[in-house]
Parts: structure tokens; C-alpha cells; sequence
């Protein structure tokens, strides 16, 4: 594995207003990666074929599902937010299984329509997206969040194994934007802290519906619940809407328009604790399923 001081970022390429929530390793990252180390989260991704992780940041969810046996993960943001993810992916030497790709919830939502025989047809959405969240081995991770390098450990490995070495290999190439390719692809999606904006849920839920292979896909989604927050891009500071309620949004869009069935699987109380890691207390893992029976169509 290479140190962190080998390993070269470019720095000019990371514009502080561009990607300053993607930059930060929220609760919720720590809440789903820790679901996948446990038996029940290490189980779904050792039946996955492929997995995807939506705006993810630092990636800290995708690459715990590549170092507990993902066999492909695929980690996902906004240009931004690309080069501290694909560093990330690099100093956790899981390349050989992750990849780094461009992924607009606003493009794939606008590309792609979904439809069921019950659930009624999907109208193309053209608001702008944004994006979330950073690395990690099932006992130890390097990771690199806004620009300090540094080790965190979670505490129990699953099972108390180690997931065993994992050859070192280079970033796999950054894909453009031909978000299509990723339609009807996954068999299980994560996404942690995505669900923070209301304006985002139709994008989000859509995309969600869009990348799901068809039979058994699985969506966990690490959550805290809060009022809507974005960053005001004029100030560089990050505001709340006390008004707006972006959860009960998107599972009604989730459930109602895309025929997704939902559980809370974890809890704070379940957590390993992390190293500098507090956990607020409305933090948890969704659980998004649906019926082999739901079926979907793609109009490019």
C-alpha cells in the first residue's frame, strides 16, 4: 500500500465551494459502512454482482464493500469530487475492484424514464444534482478528507476476519458522462447522507430506480435525519431549511412512484464505535427493496 506522503494528489484541481459536502466523512458513511461489515450487509455484497455507491464523496461505503468481498463496485459523484475518491481508492489498494465514475443524478434522471404496470410512468427531471461523501480496510483505512491525510480504524472486522490482502493495481480510468451505461446495471446501490435537500429526491430517487438491475436489487442508504441543508456557494457556508422534510419526500417517492419496499435496519445502539467518530442519534440504514415482479422500461 502506498504511504499517504507517497501518494501524489493534485490539489489545483479541488475547488473548495465546488465540493465542500462531498469533502466531509458524515455520520451516516460510518453508519452504513459499519451495516456492511456486519453479517447481514457482508452476505448481500458476496451475492452482488455489482455494486454502485451514489455521490460518493470520499467513497468510505464502497470501498468497505470492496474489502469485504464486493466482486465490482463502482463509485460515483460529480467530476469534482472524483480526484480525493479515486485517491482514496488508491491508498486503500482496492482499484482492482473499484472504479471512479462521473455520475449526474440531473442527466441520468433527464436520459431515462422508468415505468411499471402499477406504478405509472416516470417524467424526465432537468434540476442540477450534487453529491456526498471517503475510504477504508474492514479494521483500518487511510483516507484523505479535505486535504489532511490521516488512519482510522473500525474497530471489529466482520466475523473477526481479516478480508485478506488485496494486490495493489491503479486507478481505473475516470468514464465520461455516457450515464446510460450504468441504467439497469446494480444489483445493490449505496448511498450515505444523500438524502439532505429536497429539490435533489426526485434525482436521486429516480436515479436509484434507473440503475437497479430488475430482480432483488437492494438499496441501503445510511441516513441522519435533519431539514434540508446546501451550501451557499457565494459564502462557502453550509445553510438549514427548518421547513423542509427531504426524508419523508424521498421514501414517498421510493415507495409510492417506484414500487420500492423500505426497512430500518440499524441503529446508533448497534454501531462500533469509530475513531473520532460521534454518531447522532438519528442516524440509521434504510433497507430499499423491490418485487421481482416490478418491471421497467428505458427510453433513451
Amino acid at each position: 500500500m502506498p504511504s499517504p506522503s507517497a501518494l501524489q494528489i493534485d490539489t489545483k484541481a479541488l475547488q473548495f465551494s465546488d465540493c465542500i459536502l462531498g469533502w466531509e466523512l458524515w455520520p451516516a458513511a460510518w453508519c452504513l459502512a459499519r451495516y456492511l461489515l456486519s453479517d447481514p450487509g457482508a452476505e448481500l455484497l458476496h451475492r452482488a454482482a455489482a455494486v454502485v455507491e451514489l455521490g460518493a464523496g470520499l467513497g468510505l461505503p464502497g470501498i468497505i464493500a470492496a474489502k469485504v468481498g464486493a466482486r465490482s463496485v463502482t463509485l460515483t459523484d460529480l467530476p469534482q469530487a472524483l480526484p480525493l475518491l479515486a485517491a482514496n481508492v488508491e491508498l486503500n489498494n482496492v482499484a482492482n475492484i473499484c472504479q471512479t465514475a462521473v455520475l449526474d443524478w440531473a442527466q441520468m434522471a433527464s436520459a431515462t424514464c422508468c415505468s411499471s404496470a402499477t406504478v405509472g410512468s416516470l417524467n424526465p427531471v432537468t434540476t442540477a444534482a450534487s453529491s456526498a461523501f471517503l475510504g477504508t480496510n474492514p479494521s483500518t483505512c487511510t483516507i484523505v478528507e479535505r486535504g489532511q491525510r490521516q488512519q482510522r480504524e473500525v474497530v471489529a472486522p466482520i466475523n473477526g476476519r481479516s478480508s485478506g490482502p488485496f494486490a495493489p493495481s491503479t486507478v481505473s480510468a475516470e468514464r465520461g458522462f455516457g450515464n446510460v451505461e450504468h441504467a439497469g446495471v446494480y444489483d445493490v446501490v449505496l448511498a450515505a447522507d444523500v438524502v439532505y435537500l429536497s429539490s435533489l429526491v426526485p434525482l436521486l430517487a429516480d436515479t436509484i430506480a434507473t440503475v437497479c438491475c430488475s430482480d432483488n436489487a437492494v438499496v441501503l442508504v445510511g441516513h441522519t435525519v435533519r431539514k434540508s441543508i446546501w451550501l451557499n456557494r457565494a459564502t462557502g457556508e453550509v445553510a438549514t431549511d427548518a421547513t423542509d422534510e427531504p426524508w419523508e419526500a424521498f421514501v414517498q417517492r421510493m415507495t409510492q412512484l417506484h414500487g420500492f419496499s423500505y426497512e430500518v435496519r440499524d441503529s446508533p445502539a448497534t454501531l462500533v464505535e469509530a475513531a473520532d467518530v460521534t454518531m447522532p442519534p438519528s442516524t440509521f440504514v434504510c433497507v430499499f427493496t423491490r418485487p421481482k415482479a416490478y418491471r421497467r422500461h428505458f427510453v433513451v
